[in-house]
């Protein structure tokens, strides 16, 4: 998938997903990460933006206070599942993996 084929497919998933409970879970998947995995940290989306350079989504808890996720260094994957919605990106030269979760239930 393109950069701009994967903007495309935030466009058009992320503006249903603002007023939604949002579960964000960073994982290090390098090989001397350390084994224990953070809880999520749970907050509601306020908004989203992709940056300039269109090489990080930004999410939005409220107007000043974000969390970046890198969409130019591996695939993002949506999913339906039966609470919500799931997307799942990598960062393959960062050796990060973001899940976040987006509850259809307020």
């Amino acid at each position: 998938m393109t950069n701009k084929q994967m903007i495309a497919v935030l466009y058009q998933e992320l503006p249903s997903l603002v007023g939604k409970k949002m579960d964000v879970l960073i994982r290090d998947l390098a090989e001397n990460a350390e084994p224990h995995v953070a809880s999520p940290m749970e907050r509601m989306l306020e908004k989203w933006e992709i940056t300039e350079d269109e090489g990080h989504l930004r999410l939005y808890f409220n107007l000043c206070q974000f969390v970046a996720i890198p969409i130019l260094n591996g695939p993002v994957i949506f999913t339906q599942e039966n609470k919500g919605t799931f997307m799942v990106t990598k960062d393959n030269r960062g050796q990060l993996e973001y899940r976040v979760s987006f509850c259809n239930e307020p």
